[in-house]
């Protein structure tokens, strides 16, 4: 007895053994699930300081030629949305699989969205539009709906009008590909991002005026699909070998290339986002699965990673407060445009108004989906 006890401890010592190195040796689709926080948090990190060139006109070259780099990068931050985007596309996979009752995923998610913005921006509106601005109660109903951005091309919070559509597609999106022959899912899938740019592109030529509106959100539709794709994938923790771990790098240098050349304009640009959003995403969830393993020892890595985790949890909430508080700062006598300093007390502002913001919603979403 205490032989083939022996034997199956070994037994399972060997599996295990043989387990991790089939691991080390492959590179999971599931590490993109694994720093979904931080890659949330860096997402909107990136964004927060991109509205500081893209609205105050922050040079982050600071009149240096050696920061020009720097500068790409940081106005480049709208990518991301595309990051968030692919993201949300592979969570709402892991949501819908769970429970793929239309309604009670629906409530779920549109309490999500209603309660930071009613919560952030309910009195900030109120006070602006029908106080101040004497724009009508009709201006301050569309905001709290969401409508400001379908109907006026508004795109103060485009992303979250946005992302409140895509999540009403998203069963029939999860109907297409995933109803049918599990082989196929890739081939369907190929076929619906065709179809998409199609769309687009001929929307943007039959009607351009409503197309340059809008386009901001419908030309991120098709990295979002991506992600409601790579989310089956992702939740059965598929395994590619580790070699295949270069692609994200080599697509995030020909996206970079992209970004330095400029060598498109219009709508055909941001359809290369899709590349920087999925690229990014999976090389810093590579990046962040590398300092986890070898950097223990250096304290500062860690605590980024916590800090960018942090932040990530609470990332739509800072989305619509460091917006609103920068409104309002930029209708003060102490406003300087271009000013870094000024404009990172905005951002701890935001951050604090966020993070209360957060627990409240999340108390109140508790209430609504408990009856």
């Amino acid at each position: 007895m205490g032989k083939t006890s022996k034997k199956k401890n070994n037994n399972k010592n060997i599996k295990e053994e043989v387990s991790e190195t089939t691991n080390t040796n492959c590179f999971s689709l599931n590490i993109i699930s694994k720093y979904r926080n931080q890659l949330y948090g860096f997402a909107i990190l990136w964004i927060v300081f991109f509205h500081a060139y893209a609205i105050d006109l922050v040079d982050y070259s600071f009149g240096h030629d050696a920061l020009i780099p720097l500068k790409v990068f940081m106005n480049g931050g709208n990518v991301g949305v595309d990051i968030f985007l692919f993201l949300s596309g592979i969570c709402l996979y892991f949501s819908y699989f769970k429970n793929p009752n239309s309604y009670e995923f629906l409530k779920k998610r549109m309490v999500r969205i209603v309660f930071p913005v009613w919560i952030i921006d309910g009195l900030y509106w109120l006070i602006r539009y029908v106080f101040v601005e004497h724009a009508g109660w009709s201006s301050f109903i569309n905001r709290m709906l969401l409508l400001q951005f379908w109907e006026k091309g508004d795109s103060t919070i485009w992303f979250v009008s946005c992302i409140a559509v895509f999540y009403f597609l998203y069963p029939y999106i999860h109907q297409y590909l995933f109803s049918k022959e599990e082989k196929n899912v890739w081939l369907r899938g190929i076929l619906l991002l065709g179809v998409t740019y199609l769309a687009v592109i001929c929307f943007a030529k039959v009607n351009p005026q409503l197309y340059a509106n809008i386009e901001i959100a419908l030309t991120r539709l098709p990295v979002f699909i991506l992600g409601c794709i790579v989310g089956k994938f992702v939740y059965e923790d598929r395994k590619l070998p580790s070699q295949l771990k270069v692609i994200p790098f080599l697509a995030l240098l020909l996206f970079l290339t992209i970004i330095f050349i400029h060598p498109f304009g219009g709508y055909r640009m941001r359809f290369f986002y899709l590349i920087g959003g999925v690229s990014i995403a999976y090389t810093m969830s590579i990046v962040f699965e590398w300092i986890d393993k070898h950097c223990k020892n250096f304290k500062i890595f860690s605590f980024i990673l916590n800090i960018l985790s942090a932040v990530g949890q609470f990332s739509l909430e800072l989305y619509l407060s460091h917006i609103m508080v920068n409104q309002v700062y930029r209708l003060t006598p102490f406003y300087v445009e271009g000013d870094l300093s000024r404009y990172l007390v905005v951002v701890v502002i935001a951050i604090i108004i966020a993070y209360l913001a957060s627990k409240i919603s999340k108390k109140c979403s508790k209430i609504v989906l408990s009856d």
